[in-house]
């Protein structure tokens, strides 16, 4: 005969795989964030870098058509700062879940308050 009831080790399994994968998305979601903060980062760079080459070329006078292409590249620079923004707020969303995810799973740890990280505004 077998039984449909769940065992203690059953159960015990269960919530330690529960647990590895909780732990594996928390790792994973980590990593997305820091890549997206040094992706910011170095659009902001990149930004300032080009808003300096701009006022160059200004200062020197330099042809119209050379002007417009800077500008160009710098709106390129600077448009991808809000997407890379929208993605890390969406990744913190997903780290606070995991996170109230793998809190609600301590039962045996008491913790009044858990910490949420907060979003970011540009």
């Amino acid at each position: 005969r077998v039984s449909t009831q769940s065992t203690g080790g059953t159960r015990q399994i269960l919530s330690m795989f529960q647990a590895n994968e909780t732990r594996r998305k928390l790792k994973i979601v980590t990593n997305s964030c820091t890549r997206l903060e040094k992706e910011i980062v170095s659009y902001e760079k990149e930004a300032a870098e080009e808003k300096e080459k701009l006022k160059s070329l200004r200062e020197e006078g330099a042809e119209l058509s050379t002007v417009k292409k800077q500008e160009e590249i710098l709106q390129e620079s600077l448009q991808m700062l809000p997407q890379c923004l929208s993605k890390l707020n969406a990744q913190v969303d997903e780290l606070n879940s995991l996170l109230a995810l793998a809190v609600s799973g301590l039962s045996l740890i008491h913790i009044s308050e858990p910490t949420r990280l907060r979003r970011i505004s540009y």
